[in-house]
């Protein structure tokens, strides 16, 4: 069985992957967290403040919703990154923008 941790584990890979490739390192990972759908009826989200603080230091959230969890790794990865613009921006893109916004 797949724990929630592995799941996690494998997301900040994803995130840090993505990051390297289209933003060279720059961004701060969030807080990447696995928690029920809530009917929102989305795969995912991303927070747009900074809601987590560890140790005074302050996070952006993203969010996979458990029930879409089983679905091919492709797709996770599409939640983090772009399903419906033309280019690879999607959510990776309104984090990029909400993280350099906290540094104007």
């Amino acid at each position: 069985m797949l724990q929630i941790s592995e799941i996690v584990k494998k997301t900040e890979k994803m995130f840090d992957l993505f990051n390297k490739y289209f933003y060279h390192g720059e961004l701060t990972r969030p807080a990447i967290i696995v928690s029920p759908d809530s009917g929102r009826g989305a795969y995912g989200w991303c927070s747009i403040h900074e809601i987590w603080n560890a140790e005074n230091e302050l996070y952006l959230e993203i969010n996979l919703c458990a029930e879409y969890l089983d679905r091919p790794i492709t797709e996770i990865a599409a939640t983090l990154i772009l399903k419906n613009m033309p280019s690879t921006a999607g959510r990776f893109y309104l984090y990029y923008i909400l993280e350099k916004r906290k540094n104007l």
